[in-house]
């Protein structure tokens, strides 16, 4: 089963980060901004739909959002969440771009997990599908995560980023990127 709804024809966004003095300068994002269509938007529906109570809806990015966008985006997922009610719903965001706009949904904060607890994260993650094989998956996956390179590292401490790609992995994709930029 898959695990990632995919647009076809829809690029990956790339994020590329001019560093100065051990400081982030600036950032350029190639992506794309046109609205989630076509066969993309139907399987989000569709998985939802179909496996309402074995989803969990991640709504990552919203910190990058304009003020726009984010009013755009609470509407959306208080669509999502009156729709389906007994759907978690997840909306990442750095603190200062939340602060105050979710009034009526519970906030919390997530500490960064280490090597240890990152394997076990990602082996709980793969026992969903191959319980026999997880713990040597889980291990050779954390290995593919340290060996990636320190932005990698950095975001596998981060337990939605993990989640995301032990996704990955359980969709079949075989390696990472050397850095993220």
């Amino acid at each position: 089963a898959s695990h990632v709804v995919r647009e076809p024809g829809r690029p990956t966004t790339v994020k590329t980060r001019l560093i100065a003095h051990a400081q982030q300068v600036v950032r350029f994002d190639r992506e794309s901004r046109a609205d989630l269509a076509g066969a993309g938007l139907v399987d989000l529906v569709a998985a939802l739909q179909h496996r309402a109570d074995d989803v969990v809806v991640l709504l990552d990015g919203y910190d990058e959002l304009n003020d726009g966008e984010r009013e755009s985006a609470r509407k959306i997922a208080d669509t999502l969440a009156k729709a389906w009610s007994h759907t978690p719903i997840v909306v990442a965001s750095r603190d200062t771009a939340a602060r105050g706009q979710w009034e009526g949904w519970c906030s919390a904060s997530l500490e960064a997990l280490e090597p240890p607890q990152q394997e076990e994260l990602l082996r709980h993650w793969f026992a969903t599908e191959h319980p026999a094989a997880a713990t040597d998956m889980a291990s050779m996956w954390a290995g593919k995560l340290q060996a990636a390179g320190e932005r990698v590292q950095e975001m596998a401490g981060n337990p939605l980023m993990l989640t995301y790609f032990a996704l990955l992995a359980l969709d079949g994709r075989e390696d990472l990127h050397r850095d993220r930029h």
